[in-house]
């Protein structure tokens, strides 16, 4: 009925709510142009426009109706002809399913100029409606609308304020070539298979757990200041020590980096003449592992620690350096080179965009990650651009992808899931230490000043070096009872409990004593014994099982396992017995064990263990 009623003449679709929001008088205006422009469509094209009523009690709503019916006239009066008849049909009033299906699928371009709209499902119902069409139509939507974050690459959007650009885009889309608008709707089709509502469900799920997760995991408070003597003790007394450094915090303050010009910033980035011989002397030790971490370029960690025989691992310890070696070794060899390349030159470009914008802003390209600083920008100023820098790269080049954003002091980090710093150090000590080494540890000193998202490194070196085996036997359960050999009588003892279990034996489960309700006391009476049965009860025990109560072991030699009681060597194997203090830097809420306020204190405690090492470790 359709093609009989229009025949070759190609349909423009409009569907909106009669709403001030949804651009109809726009739309109207810019058709109206664009037959102005090219009077030859005048008789070749039709818009149909469907305007459901809304609020028809409203004034604002009733004036306008009147707009969009003097708009219509207007259009109809000037290009109607005889042969073709009027070149919009506008209808006030809603559709069946049926009847808006087949009006979708046989329209040509389907227009959509809403000034706000939070998604617009019209514009995923047309491209569905076109899925076995041979010629699929072309879709024309807004930038206002929702749907052009997702649907943009595969339709033409249009500013519908800019009149003259809507007209253009409705002659672009008439005149498209066929392989041009299939090449469109299969981008579109492809996203609306993919991500459907069952698919924006789980996304939406999984991003709320892990928004739960990153605030349960945030300590309640601010951590204390770290014990200076008792770090101290625990260092003379160690015999394996492990230390990681945030270097470029304890050097150069965020405070003294910002206002200060990138020549200027890379003369300050040196190491005092006290710090550099402690640090020597600390990498010298045999005993010490020390690794230094930073956030900046491998280029950048070379200039300050090159020299000096320690790990390095710069470019948020993606990579790293062994000691006296020059070549730089991946930490993240599951990212393949070719996945960020469907992020990373959209968020470079949006990087350079606001660089361009922020004065004291700059960019830094790394091998797996890309970062924006605004160290030297006005406070106020940086925080706006910061925010409107995230609302570009989820809404723009990170919309489909699987890219982490890692906000952190004054910058805003793009990188691949795997770059996290906890699984990256994890790998690098499981790399480069054997597990008996790791086992060795009795002390180890972390310094980190990283984002919220990468604080998992403090918990991965307490999990990692305290813990090696699960202490729980193969069926997930303590041993209640070992029996010792080696002694005429063997001796049963309690092992250690599990945490959620009771810590002592209960006496009526080990005389097995029944649950019947004992008879009331009489006056005077004595209570029953703990271990009393009822006497009915003793006359049908069997001889065997009241042989058997006699063979028990007595209560009293039972000795329960207490917090002071010494753990079976079988299981105080499986811990190790490590001193870890984890710091971070400032009074502000972290899930380090200890803080420091300032980070000239980390560089006078590391000179201080480098005095209290042996005078014959050099």
């Amino acid at each position: 009925m359709l093609k009989e009623q229009y025949g070759d003449r190609k349909v423009i679709l409009g569907i909106d709510r009669l709403d001030y929001t949804k651009g109809i008088p726009h739309k109207l205006m810019a058709f109206g142009i664009f037959l102005d422009q090219h009077p030859e469509w005048s008789s070749n094209c039709v818009l149909v426009q469907l305007a459901v009523p809304s609020r028809r009690d409203v004034p604002e709503y009733q004036r306008l109706q009147r707009q969009v019916h003097e708009l219509v006239g207007q259009i109809s009066g000037k290009h109607s002809t005889i042969e073709s008849g009027v070149p919009v049909i506008y209808m006030d009033a809603s559709m069946s399913h049926s009847d808006l299906v087949a009006l979708y699928a046989f329209a040509d371009v389907a227009l959509i100029t809403s000034l706000r709209d939070g998604m617009n499902l019209v514009s995923y119902e047309y491209v569905a409606s076109h899925r076995n069409r041979e010629l699929p139509g072309v879709l024309i939507i807004s930038e206002f609308a929702g749907a052009a974050q997702s649907l943009g690459a595969g339709a033409l959007r249009v500013n519908p304020w800019n009149l003259q650009d809507t007209a253009k885009a409705i002659y672009d889309a008439l005149e498209m070539a066929p392989e041009d608008r299939t090449a469109l709707h299969n981008f579109a089709y492809q996203y609306v298979i993919e991500h459907t509502s069952q698919k924006w469900a789980e996304t939406f799920m999984q991003s709320l757990q892990e928004a739960c997760s990153d605030l349960m995991e945030v300590t309640a408070s601010v951590p204390p200041l770290l014990p200076y003597e008792d770090m101290l003790t625990d260092w003379s007394v160690s015999t394996k020590n492990l230390i990681i450094v945030d270097l470029l915090e304890c050097l150069v303050p965020a405070k003294t980096r910002r206002h200060t010009n990138a020549r200027r910033r890379s003369n300050m980035v040196h190491l005092p003449g006290e710090l550099h011989d402690g640090l020597l002397k600390l990498a010298n030790n045999p005993d010490t592992t020390v690794i230094v971490t930073t956030d900046k370029s491998r280029h950048t960690l070379e200039e300050i620690v090159g020299n000096l025989p320690v790990f390095c691992a710069a470019e948020g310890c993606c990579v790293y350096r062994r000691p006296g070696e020059t070549s730089w070794i991946p930490l993240v060899e599951d990212v393949q080179a070719s996945s960020g390349e469907e992020w990373r030159e959209g968020v470079e470009g949006v990087f350079t965009y606001f660089r361009e914008r922020t004065p004291g802003s700059y960019v830094e390209k790394q091998e797996y990650q890309c970062r924006w600083y605004w160290d030297n920008a006005q406070f106020d100023f940086g925080s706006a651009q910061a925010r409107e820098v995230l609302i570009h790269l989820w809404a723009g080049p990170l919309v489909n992808s699987e890219a982490e954003v890692v906000v952190g002091d004054r910058s805003i980090a793009v990188r691949p899931h795997a770059c996290s710093r906890g699984a990256c150090i994890e790998r690098l000590l499981r790399r480069e230490l054997r597990d008996s080494e790791l086992r060795q540890m009795d002390f180890v000193f972390c310094f980190a000043v990283v984002s919220h998202r990468d604080e998992d490194v403090f918990e991965t070196l307490e999990t990692l070096l305290t813990l090696h085996d699960d202490p729980y036997d193969e069926e997930g359960e303590w041993p209640t009872l070992r029996e010792e050999s080696g002694s005429e009588t063997s001796s049963m003892q309690c092992s250690p409990p599990r945490p959620a279990a009771p810590s002592r034996l209960s006496p009526d489960s080990a005389l097995h004593t029944p649950p019947e309700q004992p008879p009331l006391v009489q006056p005077g009476e004595e209570p029953p014994a703990y271990d009393w049965v009822p006497k009915a009860q003793q006359e049908h025990m069997e001889p065997p099982f009241l042989e058997s109560l006699d063979a028990l072991p007595e209560l009293a030699n039972l000795q329960p396992t207490t917090a002071d009681s010494p753990m079976p060597s079988d299981l105080s194997d499986r811990f190790n017995d490590c001193a870890c203090f984890t710091l971070s830097l400032g009074m502000k809420k972290t899930k380090a064990q200890h803080t420091l306020p300032h980070p000239y204190h980390v560089q006078n405690l590391l000179c201080a263990m480098a005095s209290r090492l042996p005078q014959g470790d050099t």
